[in-house]
């Protein structure tokens, strides 16, 4: 492809507003940055990390960790990039979530290209993304990113000028992902970017980066501090070490990589119970005497609308009147808001209303879902230590697992009758264990869990366990998870 052909391709993918291009201020910008000279970069650094939507208790700061390497890859020819963060544990003891405790590293891939966006897993498989829109601004708003960007889709350049002096703004942005506002110095350097990015949980969620500590690299300006904040928490800090231009960068997804879809698939765990199954995260739809309840709503809305479709088959008839979140977790709650449109009332910690009240009635225009173009409004069934729910042909009871180190404010849903629990990341079905495990592997959200349990009676009142990872386990999982005979 010519490079005409890969500037077409380029604004083709992102998104200018219109209006005349401001030429000489444009050029100039590029010009200061040395955009002209930059095809492919590559960086490196060390800093901190910030697990988005991962706090122990909602309005929480995002848990932070050791960014022990940080490993960008951008060809602006293609618009695709490489994202690789090796993480080792920061927070003593652990707290939130992001697989803590890291015991030695943890390596989190991402990769885009165009609008197609895959990763790596801790495994080593490879799969498509969930959510592309993290990866496609981190391409777009880095320091080259910007000005690319900018020239491809004729985006406009505005001058403000403030104590004699004057500062560039730059409106560009993805529809679907995100739209920003870059802010340049006098000196034509990028300062910062201020974009929202889509979210499930925030909506056009506040993500703020900024650049300094400028220095010469082979002829080119480039900063070699960079910070991003997503929401009101800081999400990244990365003190710059190598970077190189025109390095090698043929990034393209893999073969055979499939779009992700929605795969429900019910199936029957007792009478009127069904395990909502299919993904990496489930659901469990509970059958009362005229209506339904359904236990997580995970990932996102296309998920939530997919597991409402599949609550219908599967339980005709019947209107879902409640939906459990088991904690704020963005990924436990992502799919809350296609309940909320289906008639739902969310049931959750109490901890966790004055967030989602929040969340809810941010602005959703970069990826509306059907709650916000069916304005309808939530509705909340605030919970504490303990909750029963009955309506004269089945009892469910909720249990705060409060002080758990994942998250303080997790629920777990205790069936009496049919001895089942429902849990989310307290214990995960991904893994089985064939005896207890030792002291040095146990996770302490595992042992808090069997602790809880215990000072219940729960662990003498269950026998089988519907986890939202995994598969369908029995008590004595949870008891070796702990280390105990």
């Amino acid at each position: 492809m010519g490079r005409l052909g890969a500037l077409a391709a380029v604004a083709a993918f992102v998104m200018g507003f219109t209006g005349p291009v401001g030429a000489q201020s444009l050029d100039h910008l590029a010009r200061a940055m040395g955009a002209d000279r930059v095809k492919t970069v590559q960086i490196k650094g060390t800093g901190f990390y910030y697990h988005l939507g991962g706090s122990a208790l909602a309005n929480e700061p995002w848990p932070k960790f050791n960014l022990k390497a940080y490993d960008f890859l951008a060809n602006y020819e293609t618009g695709s990039a490489v994202i690789d963060l090796t993480l080792s544990q920061f927070l003593k003891p652990p707290r939130g979530a992001g697989f803590q405790p890291i015991r030695g590293e943890l390596k989190r891939r991402a990769r885009i290209s165009g609008d197609v966006g895959w990763g790596i897993n801790r495994q080593g498989r490879t799969g498509p993304s969930r959510n592309t829109a993290p990866a496609i601004h981190a391409l777009w708003t880095s320091p080259h990113g910007v000005i690319r960007a900018a020239q491809a889709a004729g985006a406009r350049v505005t001058v403000h000028r403030s104590k004699g002096q004057d500062f560039y703004h730059l409106n560009f942005g993805k529809p679907g992902a995100f739209k920003a506002t870059a802010r340049f110095g006098p000196d034509g350097l990028l300062r910062r970017v201020d974009a929202r990015l889509a979210d499930e949980v925030l909506g056009d969620m506040r993500a703020v980066t900024t650049y300094s500590d400028y220095k010469l690299v082979d002829g080119v300006k480039f900063p070699m501090r960079m910070t991003v904040t997503y929401g009101p928490h800081p999400a990244l800090e990365v003190r710059f070490t190598e970077v190189r231009f025109n390095v090698a960068a043929d990034i393209k997804p893999p073969k055979g990589l499939k779009a992700r879809g929605q795969r429900v698939k019910a199936e029957k765990a007792a009478d009127g119970i069904w395990h909502m199954t299919g993904g990496s995260h489930h659901s469990v739809a509970i059958e009362m005497a005229d209506h339904v309840i359904v236990f997580e709503a995970p990932l996102s809305s296309a998920r939530g609308e997919a597991v409402i479709a599949a609550v219908k088959k599967t339980i005709p008839g019947k209107p879902i009147r409640f939906v459990i979140n088991s904690h704020h977790h963005f990924d436990h709650s992502g799919g809350l808001r296609a309940f909320v449109a289906e008639g739902a009332t969310i049931i959750t910690h109490r901890s966790n209303k004055a967030f989602y009240v929040n969340a809810f009635a941010a602005p959703r225009t970069l990826r509306p879902d059907r709650m916000a173009t069916e304005g309808r409004m939530a509705t909340f069934l605030p919970v504490g230590r303990k909750h029963v729910i009955s309506d004269g042909t089945r009892r469910i009871e909720l249990h705060a697992l409060t002080g758990n180190p994942h998250c303080e404010s997790n629920l777990i849903a205790v069936l009496p009758k049919e001895r089942i629990m429902l849990v989310a990341d307290a214990y995960s079905g991904r893994q089985f264990a064939k005896k207890p495990l030792p002291k040095n592997r146990v996770n302490p959200t595992g042992a808090h869990l069997w602790r809880t349990l215990v000072r219940l009676g729960l662990d003498k009142r269950v026998d089988t366990l519907l986890p939202i990872h995994g598969r369908k386990s029995e008590m004595r999982q949870i008891r070796w998870m702990a280390g105990v005979k």
